[in-house]
């Protein structure tokens, strides 16, 4: 039981924090996901044949930089400032992102694609045998 938690609490009310937060991972893990896949999808829209590779090059530096810079701000910003601020690092770099996206992503050309019924089914199938057989 953490420690922050009063004694006097029973149990089902101190761990329903504890309970709540894969709620809170499920929620937020699908547009994490949707942004790395969707990158590659952007860049392939956006950018020429001939110009792919260095696109890709400049996506992979941003996730690699990205994730060892997470690690080194996040471990300044808690020790001199507080873990409470933590969460305010994202919101200037959302806002840039928001800029930067409406300012350079443009959707001139639609292609017409129909969904992949059964390939969502099997997926989800699979997936979910894939989570029954690791449990």
């Amino acid at each position: 039981m953490s420690s922050t938690i009063p004694e006097y609490w029973d149990v089902p009310t101190a761990d329903a924090p504890r309970e709540a937060r894969p709620i809170g991972w499920c929620l937020l893990l699908p547009a994490v996901l949707l942004m790395q896949a969707n990158s590659g999808a952007i860049i392939a829209d956006t950018f020429p044949p001939h110009e792919r590779g260095t696109a890709f090059g400049y996506i992979s530096l941003g996730w690699t930089s990205g994730a060892m810079l997470g690690i080194v701000l996040g471990g300044i910003i808690t020790t001199f400032i507080g873990w409470e601020y933590i969460f305010f690092i994202n919101l200037p770099i959302g806002i840039v992102a928001t800029l930067l996206g409406i300012r350079y992503l443009r959707d001139e050309a639609r292609t017409n694609a129909t969904l992949d019924l059964m390939g969502m089914i099997l997926l989800g199938i699979g997936l979910s045998l894939i989570s029954f057989g690791a449990v």
